[in-house]
């Protein structure tokens, strides 16, 4: 009986999908309707004391509903939001978010709400105490908790607020410029101007200084100012062109010895109406987009008032690091050759007392500094290894061992945690002693709760640090079985498992300021999204929401994950999902799904929808009757293209034996670099029935020479040493590239190709999908090109084209797996008298 219910239910499913999904891209109320039964949670926040959290749900057609809860309490739904992204929770157990011109002010005590109309910005003042609203209209209203109305202002042109609650708003009154001061009793007048205050901003976390940047347009003068906030004094003050530079940013950290004033500005190209001329040793080929950046630094200390100037033309960027006499500078151009996405940096001190600079890194990459002052480490590029320089001592440091990850500093300034393949090591500063301090070392381990500050996210130079008097928070991951661990280390003699060892997916993960109270998703392929809390006093854990859907499906979902090694030896993995229904007297069809390593995916939920951005999903193509492969790609020395069919290949072949599977039935799909993948197997394989390719390069020589729009560089980067791995020039070995280019052997494809792109796509150039499609025309190839005109390296989600493309992918399979001929796009390609 249960086996002919799962049959009817696997027949049922099958005529109701293909009656449900009309010619129109959008899909029927019906199947709409189906698709509700399904949702996932994500977005997870936790109140700084762990009791309050939401999250938000997402079904297939919207995801909108952000759900409240008291991680604490038993019944532990308060209610929900309804399009209120910002969410933001009070020390005294109130909640404030903010979406959709509306404010919303909960009481979570006492679970009471009020909703505030016409409101586009909001933020808490104090521990909550009271709360501020900012209307579209140019109109602050300062609230109470209860939520009565203290005051307002009109006219409104900007605000800021600081972590201690304390928040400043910019107001014209009449031809008067005010600065306000907000705090959790009262308002109060800083600072006003005649002129207009474009910006303002408080300098770190004593909340003495406040920068205001202000413009005398009559004057063109572009004006800063720094103000004693307690004294109510200007502190500082300098005027600049504002011709020339249209915004000033200042850097400080705790040390106010070295404040950084950075007048910014930007000089447009100069255009001919009919020439543009390139230059061979042009190192900034981004200004072709954005024009010249210009920079008038200077160096200021808060406690002297003395003032530096740095020399703008030798060094582009100027950076604090917490140490009261130095300050790293460099200029980004220096060893920009464009073969990294980012380029190399040489790094400088610069001494502002003196006035002079020495250089301590080399070509280096991933700078972090311990946020004392003291020490600085950094990727050599060319040794492979790490550098840490002594800023007190002038010595620099050598950490040979390899396959080190994102340095940490402890709080003390005495050593350093790296993470590794295989543990967690500790570096010892004074001693360079490197050790393992994990018991189990053959796990990959990250570091969870480093303190972390950008001080230039653009070339990722960070304050990366903890305090190891405190708990330590790690990650451990089995990559072999991909199960994962998170432990808490409170001291040498004890540890607590907060999430031993499982095979299910964890995201999300979030903890309360003392590390008490966690709170994460769980999830596998077969088990929907969870929400579970833990508690490191009680030692309890607990399952906070659980996804219920109305599909008694998500039961019979079967994977398996597959281990073989390719013809050099090398061990790889794929996943294999099963049709819903199962029946091992019968055979199926399979969809192969490329994009380098996959099996790590193993563990997550598949929500079923028909409007992916990239016109695939397993768990609906699972439904209709297929098997989906997700085969590991490894690169190595043969180049991209030819690893990535033996890759393929040697899953296939593991597969032979496997009955289940119509060998004569199996198509191959993959999108951007997957496409190429694709392109190019399609070019050297007989083993397909069909395939589906989305915005791949068909030309890889084409793209190395290419120029990119998307990030205004040359594209040679991307197939030296990022996505291809070919870490070599053209130059110096050009059969290699030829070897791996699919449109040299696109006379060899013998299946019909479906491509797909959007044509304002510069990721990878939405020629390549052109070239593809007319090297396939002029050898008389089956193929179909969907050209999304308004669309870029996907189409979206939710949008006309998405359902397109997904309703075309499904049918495209159908046609050519399941002999479903009566499909007229298709057709009229297929059908020699169709034109």
């Amino acid at each position: 009986m249960r086996a002919i219910n799962r049959k009817a239910l696997s027949i049922i499913f099958a005529l109701f999908i293909t009656s449900l999904w009309s010619a129109t891209p959008k899909p029927s109320d019906s199947l709409s309707k189906w698709l509700q039964k399904f949702y996932t949670v994500g977005n997870i926040e936790l109140s700084e004391n762990g009791k309050w959290a939401t999250f938000k749900k997402w079904h297939a057609q919207n995801n909108d509903t952000i759900m409240v809860v008291d991680v604490q309490a038993k019944n532990s739904t308060l209610g929900f939001l309804i399009k209120q992204p910002f969410i933001e929770f009070t020390p005294n157990n109130h909640l404030l978010s903010t979406g959709n011109n509306k404010a919303v002010w909960w009481d979570l005590i006492n679970n009471h709400k009020w909703e505030i109309e016409k409101v586009s910005k909001a933020f808490t003042l104090g521990s909550g105490d009271r709360f501020c609203t900012i209307s579209r209209e140019e109109k602050a209203v300062i609230y109470d908790k209860k939520g009565s109305v203290v005051k307002s202002f009109d006219g409104v042109k900007g605000w800021v607020k600081q972590k201690d609650g304390i928040g400043y708003i910019i107001h014209k009154v009449e031809e008067t410029w005010n600065i306000e001061q907000l705090t959790s009793t009262q308002s109060k007048t800083v600072f006003s101007s005649k002129y207009e205050i474009k910006n303002i901003e408080v300098l770190v976390k004593t909340n003495k200084f406040l920068a205001i940047t202000i413009l005398d347009k009559m004057a063109n003068k572009i004006i800063l100012q720094i103000l004693n906030i307690p004294s109510g004094k200007i502190v500082y003050s300098k005027e600049n062109d504002f011709k020339k530079f249209s915004s000033v940013k200042v850097k400080a950290l705790d040390n106010l010895s070295t404040v950084v004033i950075d007048f910014q500005g930007t000089i447009p190209l100069e255009n001919s109406p009919w020439l543009d001329i390139w230059y061979g040793n042009d190192r900034d080929m981004e200004s072709r987009q954005y024009g010249k950046q210009i920079h008038d630094y200077s160096v200021w200390n808060a406690n002297t008032g003395a003032e530096v100037q740095i020399d703008n033309q030798k060094f582009s960027e100027v950076i604090p690091f917490n140490n009261s006499n130095e300050v790293m500078v460099f200029n980004a151009l220096e060893e920009n050759d464009y073969i990294l996405h980012r380029p190399l940096l040489n790094i400088y001190l610069y001494n502002v007392s003196d006035r002079s600079y020495k250089l301590i890194f080399r070509r280096v990459s991933k700078i972090v500094t311990d946020g004392l002052g003291k020490y600085i480490i950094a990727f050599d590029f060319d040794k492979r290894n790490w550098l840490l320089y002594d800023c007190q001592n002038n010595i620099l440091k050598e950490i040979k061992k390899q396959d080190l990850q994102n340095p940490v500093f402890s709080a003390d300034g005495t050593s350093i945690l790296l993470e590794s393949s295989l543990g967690l090591m500790n570096y010892e500063i004074k001693n360079e002693n490197l050790r393992n301090v994990m018991k189990e070392k053959e796990y990959k381990t990250t570091v969870v709760n480093p303190e972390v500050v950008d001080l230039n996210n653009h070339f990722d130079i960070k304050i990366r640090k903890i305090n190891l008097k405190t708990p330590l928070l790690l990650k451990l991951w089995d990559e072999k079985n991909n199960t994962t661990s998170y432990r808490l280390y409170k001291d040498k003699d004890e540890d607590i498992n907060v999430i031993p060892f499982t095979k299910e997916r964890i995201k999300e993960l979030k903890f309360d300021k003392k590390l008490e109270n966690f709170l994460f998703i769980k999830e596998n392929y077969n088990i929907p999204p969870q929400v579970e809390t833990y508690n490191t006093i009680t030692k309890k854990n607990k399952i906070g929401y659980k996804v219920k859907l109305n599909d008694k499906s998500t039961s019979l979902l079967k994977q398996e994950v597959l281990t073989y090694k390719n013809t050099l030896g090398k061990e790889l993995k794929a996943v294999l999902y099963y049709p819903i229904n199962y029946d091992s007297t019968k055979k199926y069809p399979m969809i192969v799904h490329i994009y380098q390593i996959q099996s790590h995916t193993s563990n997550r939920y598949q929500m079923p929808k028909i409007d992916d951005p990239l016109g695939f999903n397993i768990r609906l193509l699972q439904q209709k009757g297929y098997f989906v492969l997700l085969p590991d790609i490894i690169h190595d020395n043969r180049g991209t293209g030819w690893s990535a069919l033996d890759g393929v290949h040697s899953a296939l072949d593991f597969l032979e034996k496997f009955k289940g599977i119509d060998k004569k039935r199996i198509g191959l799909t993959g999108h951007s670099h997957g496409g190429y993948e694709t392109n190019f197997i399609a070019t050297h394989s007989n083993r397909f029935a069909a395939y589906i390719s989305g915005a791949g390069h068909s030309d890889i020589v084409r793209a190395y020479f290419s120029y990119s729009y998307k990030f205004n560089i040359p594209f040679y980067w991307q197939f030296e040493n990022q996505q291809y791995e070919m870490f070599k020039p053209f130059a110096e070995d050009k059969m290699l590239y030829l070897n791996n280019n699919p449109i040299m052997h696109v006379e060899k494809v013998n299946a019909p190709i479906l491509l797909w792109t959007g044509q304002k796509d510069e990721t990878v150039h939405w020629g390549h999908t052109i070239e593809f499609y007319i090297g396939l025309k002029r050898n008389k190839k089956k193929v179909i090109a969907l050209l999304y005109k308004e669309k870029e390296h996907d189409v979206g989600i939710g949008t006309v084209e998405s359902f397109d493309l997904n309703k075309r992918s499904m049918e495209w399979w159908d046609y050519f797996l399941k002999d479903k001929k009566d499909i007229d796009w298709i057709n009229q390609e297929m059908n020699k008298d169709a034109f």
